[in-house]
């Protein structure tokens, strides 16, 4: 009750989880409500609860940083990836954070590239090759044309996007 009361006030709500006792780490009520407050108390949850789905796509909705905390699977989940997408904060470092096989998944780097072009310059090869995630990329952000593969960057198409 303490521990909960503590994060709805706001003051410090993201320390919370680094000053209670180690088993409310572990306690999926306590967890969700931290990182729902401040994404990046996952940092301080266990193992288990960085290994939860519902956990880990709250924190990541609250900020999309909190995704480097995530356990390996999660930060190879779409599902994971999209919903840090979705948040305000640091959405433009999702394809830094996730498991480079995201890195070559269309949906995931189309939707991060709409967030944030230069996102471009994250995705695999594959998708700097893509004229549909390029054409996105440039389109959010002209600058991205220079993250793009060399025969885009010759493209008349991409090139009219840019401007």
């Amino acid at each position: 009750d303490v521990a909960l009361t503590a994060l709805t006030s706001g003051l410090n709500a993201d320390q919370v989880l680094t000053m209670v006792n180690t088993i409310l780490t572990q306690n999926k009520t306590v967890v969700l409500e931290a990182v729902k407050v401040a994404g990046n108390s996952l940092k301080d949850a266990s193992d288990g609860m960085k290994d939860d789905k519902e956990v880990v796509k709250a924190a990541v909705h609250a900020n999309a940083n909190a995704l480097q905390f995530a356990s390996s699977d999660l930060k190879s989940s779409e599902d994971v990836a999209l919903t840090a997408l979705t948040s305000g904060l640091n959405a433009d470092q999702v394809l830094t954070m996730v498991n480079t096989i995201l890195t070559q998944n269309k949906t995931v780097v189309l939707e991060a590239v709409k967030v944030a072009g230069n996102s471009l310059k994250d995705a695999s090869d594959g998708m700097k090759d893509d004229k549909e995630v390029v054409k996105a990329a440039v389109h959010a952000n002209a600058n991205a044309l220079q993250f793009a593969s060399s025969d885009l960057k010759s493209s008349e198409d991409v090139a009219l996007t840019a401007l």
